[in-house]
Formats: C-alpha cells, structure tokens, sequence
C-alpha cells in the first residue's frame, strides 16, 4: 500500500510535467482562438464593405471551421489533463498524440521525434499510457542537452505493448532558452511508472515502458 509521503511525491512529479507543457498548451490554445480572431475580423470587415454571397458565406464559413479546430484542441488537453476513468486508446494514435503534446516544448529546442508502432489495432490504459509517455519524453529532453533525435518503437509482445523511447544527439542548431523548473530524471519517471504497476527501464538515454494490452 502507497504511504502518504510517496503518493505526495508521485504528485510532485505531476506538477513538474505540467509546470513544463502549460506554455506548450497555453501556445497551442492561443493559436487557435487568434485563428478564430482573424476569421471573425475578416468576416466582419467583409459586412461592412456590403459584401454578399459566395466571399460573404466562405468567410463565415471560416469561423465556424476554426471555431471546431480550437474545441478539439481544448478537448484533446482536457483529456490529458484529466482523462475519462477506464478509457482505453489505440496505441499508435495515443503515440502521436503525446509527441504533439510534449513537441509544443520544442519549437526552438532542435528535437524531432519519429514513431514506428507496429502494434495493430492494440489498446492500453489512457491515462497511463498518456502520463509515462510524455513524462519519459519530458524526462528525456531534460537530461540530454541540445537538439535531439527520439525515436519512439512500440510493439506488441504476447498481450503486451512494448515501447523503446531513444534519445540521439542530432546535428542542428538548438537556441531553446534555460527552463527555470527542475528536470525530470529517470528517477521520477520509474517512480510514476511504479504507482502505476508499469514496468520500466531506464538508462543510456533510452526508457522502455511495458503496458497491459487490453482486448477489444
């Protein structure tokens, strides 16, 4: 049974990651309200010339479009931040979706992530798979300085899923400013990994995660 002082270092951990991705998610949500911003504006500029029909209607059309795209943002950090109980996800989706998410970080960071998932149709726990995934990547970045390569293989083994997450120095130009919050270690993602039953190895640059596949 989890003592108080664990879970509340457990917790602890979860407010570094999320002190890490909150200008990610706060440049990712700006994006899309200033798009519905400039589309409204255009609109109304468009009625105030008396314009009508076919230009009139696409401008419109327009707020309406981006208006969709800032809610699928919204909702895809909601469920992060905190995802239906018992949810399950498709792994290679559940891949993209957390380097989108920790990539925000990246911009002037010189990291590129590339993804293999060679696991079908499997299933694992959202929240789970979402929480060690981005704080693996997180963790990574943190411990190795300058730009990067991370290549994240997931496979499926025997009602498992296996993923390899591999950090290489790459050969660009990094200009990211220091962060001011603490870095993640291995340490804190062994120790998220552990409330959580998942298997976890960590050195050389590289985390191996090993979920529970769940059936279809």
């Amino acid at each position: 049974m989890m003592s108080k002082a664990y879970d509340s270092r457990v917790d602890a951990v979860r407010y570094v990651i999320l002190r890490k991705l909150a200008a990610g998610m706060r440049h990712a949500l700006m994006g899309e309200l200033q798009a519905i911003q400039f589309a409204a504006d255009l609109a109304a500029r468009k009625v105030k010339r008396s314009v009508t029909g076919s230009q009139l209607s696409e401008a419109v059309n327009q707020i309406s479009d981006q208006t969709r795209a800032a809610a699928a943002a919204s909702r895809s950090i909601m469920e992060w931040l905190r995802p239906e109980t018992g949810s399950s996800t498709e792994v290679e989706p559940a891949v993209q979706e957390c380097v989108k998410l920790a990539g925000e970080v990246w911009i002037l960071r010189g990291v590129k992530a590339t993804t293999n998932c060679k696991t079908g149709h499997a299933k694992v726990a959202k929240a789970v798979f979402f929480e060690l995934v981005v704080a693996s990547l997180l963790a990574l970045t943190d411990l190795c300085p300058g730009s990067l390569d991370i290549d994240l293989v997931a496979e499926q083994l025997d009602g498992r899923v296996v993923l390899n997450i591999r950090a290489r120095t790459a050969d660009r130009i990094s200009t990211s400013p220091t962060i001011p919050d603490r870095p993640l270690t291995f340490d804190d993602v062994r120790m998220l990994a552990e409330a959580h039953g998942i298997s976890c190895v960590c050195g050389d640059a590289t985390i191996t995660l090993e979920f529970q596949a769940i059936a279809a």
